[in-house]
Formats: structure tokens, C-alpha cells, sequence
């Protein structure tokens, strides 16, 4: 267990991430009502690993799986479901096998026959490295398993005699990349999400976690990490190639901010995430990259997992994965109070463009954007100047699109990536905006 403190009026309680097999259990026994602890981690696949040589004490088979099995499964062991990133096929199979043992099942598409036919094209769109879905069999039922590009989204139902309600939970794994162009396709990922969330997951009973490569505004750092790009050194994370890049990674994360907020979820970590420091660390390079959000109407944030600031300290010193620590990212965890749908409060009603200080004008318009009130017609077509820069680098990218001597399959997947990224961007505005742009 940890300490408590006053965060905007909620008391928060802190489990250490190295204390969780007793400060978990001891913090649901004190609660009363149902709750759902959510953990998150990248793994850090086997196939990216800074050690692939077989005898090194850091690759996956030789030595980060015993240590998962033996010292960090006990730990996640009482919690409700697991998020995992960056898993391949070999780490799969552990996987499944090292938790099947403390009584979770895989949110797996073969298994469930409601689930999408997409998961093949998907995993093999990502050459094997998927994000996966772990949960209590003695709590839930799968119901539904749906997957695509960097994201799997499953459907649990509790158990007969259970208590909560069904709800969807997403695992993702955002693009990687500190350029505009990896910002945006972030942002697109972002919306594509909410929009498959508005259709397929009408009652808004929705848990996203997972490593979303942005920092998605809260740092002091820049927004973006490369924490899968082989050929980037870490120490140039920190600064971004020109000042329309660094405008363009942070305007595109206060749209995902926005869009994500729009969507009725809020973010479990804030404003606490400075505090319980950063999720990811390299020589050279550390913040806080993953994130937990989820239904505000329908889950309150109980106790969020951290760590120590001695050990903090360690790990950005030393970089990940080291003992004791097998990825190059924390796993971070929410305990969560839930809110059954009689008694939850509304969130159609967004808050105010006052309360949204760091979001710029358009994505307080995404923000605000589910308001049952008709939008009114803008009394001005104006756009602002960041905008309109933010647009050139988009119509740009449209240029340099690869041609079809690059491969038909290369060519059509970096078609698809430039129209969501200009869906993402011009949903940010109102339909004369859009005909003006």
C-alpha cells in the first residue's frame, strides 16, 4: 500500500508497484461496492529487444520471462484485467500459459465466436506484434473480441451472480515517432477509436489503456517518445526536427485529449501523473507515455499504481529493462469504484471552453462536439493561423504519399494512413470550415 493525499477534492491512494500483492487485496477488502482493477503494460516484444542475443539475462526467453512469471505475476495477480503491448507470437504463448495458472483467459477471437474476422489482417499488418487482453474467468465472460491495427477491444459480461455490468475494454498501442506525421496518424487512431466506441458501445461503459506514445500534453517534456524505432538514438526523444513538428505533435495530442474527453472518458492519472512520474525509461530519456482512461459516469478512480521516488530515480538513471523491471516500460494499474447505470451521473453535457485551459480552439469544438444542442452557425469563418499551418503539412504528407513502384500493399496501407489523418483533422471543425479549408 501507499499514502493517501487531497487531489481536487478526491482522496488518492497510492500502491507501489513493487507492494501490490498485498496492497491491492488490502485496498478492495476496505472498499465497499463493486470495483475493477485495470492493469497496462508494454512488454517490450522480444523481436525489439535492445538484447536479442539468446545469453543475455534481459531477452525475453532467457531471463525477462522468469522474471514476469516469478515476481511480477504475483503482483497482477488480484487484479480484474490485464492490457498488454508489443506481445508476439512466442511471448503470446507464454503468456497465456504463465496466467491461465492465476485464473485469467485471453480476450482471444478464436475462442469467442462473436469475434471480428479483422483480428488475421491485423496481426499480420503488424507482423506479429499485437496488443492482448487478459481477464478473471472467476469474474467475467467474454462476450465479444474485436481487433485492428494496434488496438483490440473486448466485450466482458460478469458472471452469473457477479456484480457490475457489462462493459468494453480497448487495448492500444498508438504509432510510435516524435514527427508531425506520426502525431497525427496518432490522432487518427484516436478517432477511429471513439468512433467505433459511439457505434458498438452504446451504454459508454468503456475502459482504453495502454501505451499511446504521447504524453498527450501533461509533460514538460516533449510529446512524444520513439520507443520501437530501432534506428533512433533515445537522447534526441527530447526535440523534435523543427518548430512545426514540435507544434504539430502537441496540437495533435490535445486533439486526442479532446477527442477522448468528448467520448465521455477521462483520464485515470490525472492530475496525478507528474506525481506518480514516468511509464517509460531509456539512457537519456524518461515520461510518462501510457495511460488508463475511462467512462466517467461510470468508474471512479480508487488507486492508482506508482512508485517510489527512490525508485524513480533508479530507473531514469539506470534505463529499462534492468532487473527487476523486464520491459523498457512500468506496468501502471487503476482500482476503480463502479457506478451502476441507474445511479451514474450524466456526462453529456460538456464542460465549458474556460475549463478546458490547455486545448486550443478546435478541439474544444471536438470537445464539445456531443453537445445535444445543434451547433450554431460560427459567426465568422476565421481560422487560426496554427490551424491553417497545421493543414499545409497535412496536404503536404498527401504529396509525398509513396507512389505504386513502392509495392501495392505499401502503397495502399499509406494511402489509408493520410485520408484518416485528414478525416481526424477536419473533424475538428464545422462543416464551413471544412468547405473553406
Amino acid at each position: 500500500g501507499g499514502g493517501g493525499r487531497r487531489e481536487g477534492g478526491m482522496e488518492s491512494i497510492s500502491l507501489d508497484r513493487l507492494g501490490l500483492a498485498q496492497g491491492l487485496p488490502q485496498v478492495r477488502s476496505a472498499r465497499r461496492g463493486a470495483c475493477l482493477a485495470v492493469a497496462s503494460w508494454n512488454l517490450l516484444a522480444s523481436s525489439l529487444d535492445r538484447h536479442p542475443s539468446p545469453a543475455s539475462p534481459l531477452a525475453w526467453a532467457q531471463g525477462r520471462l522468469r522474471e514476469f512469471s516469478t515476481t511480477w505475476v504475483p503482483r497482477l495477480a488480484d487484479f480484474d484485467v490485464l492490457c498488454f503491448q508489443e506481445v508476439d507470437a512466442g511471448m503470446r504463448e507464454d503468456l497465456c500459459a504463465v496466467l491461465a495458472r492465476v485464473g485469467f483467459d485471453e480476450a482471444d477471437s478464436v475462442q469467442c465466436p462473436q469475434a471480428s474476422k479483422a483480428r488475421k489482417r491485423a496481426k499480420q499488418r503488424e507482423e506479429g506484434i499485437a496488443c492482448c487482453i487478459f481477464y478473471r474467468r472467476d469474474r467475467f465472460v467474454c462476450e465479444a473480441v474485436d481487433e485492428w491495427t494496434r488496438m483490440v477491444a473486448a466485450r466482458l459480461h460478469p458472471v452469473q451472480g457477479g456484480d457490475g455490468e457489462a462493459f468494453t475494454v480497448v487495448c492500444v498501442h498508438l504509432k510510435a515517432g516524435v514527427s508531425g506525421g506520426d502525431a497525427r496518424q496518432r490522432a487518427a487512431q484516436v478517432n477511429r477509436l471513439v468512433a467505433r466506441l459511439h457505434k458498438d458501445e452504446p451504454t459508454g461503459r468503456v475502459v482504453v489503456a495502454g501505451d499511446f506514445n504521447s504524453t498527450l500534453g501533461t509533460s514538460v517534456r516533449d510529446d512524444t517518445v520513439t520507443d520501437d524505432d530501432d534506428d533512433d538514438d533515445s537522447s534526441s526523444c527530447s526535440s523534435s526536427s523543427s518548430s512545426s513538428s514540435r507544434w504539430s505533435t502537441s496540437s495533435c495530442a490535445r486533439a486526442m485529449v479532446a477527442s477522448l474527453e468528448a467520448a465521455g472518458l477521462a483520464s485515470a492519472y490525472q492530475p496525478w501523473d507528474k506525481a506518480f512520474g514516468p511509464t517509460f525509461a531509456v539512457r537519456g530519456f524518461a515520461d510518462a507515455i501510457d495511460h488508463i482512461w475511462a467512462s466517467r459516469e461510470s468508474f471512479s478512480p480508487v488507486a492508482l499504481v506508482g512508485s517510489s521516488p527512490r525508485q524513480l530515480r533508479e530507473i531514469t538513471k539506470r534505463g529499462l529493462p534492468m532487473p527487476g523491471f523486464p520491459s523498457d516500460h512500468l506496468p501502471i494499474g487503476c482500482l476503480y469504484a463502479i457506478h451502476s447505470s441507474a445511479g451514474a451521473a450524466s456526462s453529456s453535457t460538456p464542460l465549458p471552453s474556460s475549463q478546458h485551459p490547455h486545448l486550443g480552439a478546435a478541439a474544444v469544438a471536438a470537445a464539445t462536439e456531443t453537445n445535444t444542442t445543434p451547433r450554431r452557425r460560427p459567426e465568422s469563418l476565421e481560422i487560426a493561423m496554427e490551424d491553417l499551418e497545421e493543414w499545409k503539412l497535412i496536404c503536404r504528407d498527401r504529396a509525398q504519399v509513396p507512389s505504386g513502384t513502392t509495392g501495392k500493399a505499401a502503397t495502399k496501407a499509406a494511402k489509408s494512413d493520410q485520408r484518416e489523418t485528414e478525416r481526424a483533422f477536419l473533424s475538428l471543425f464545422t462543416p464551413e470550415q471544412r468547405a473553406f479549408l
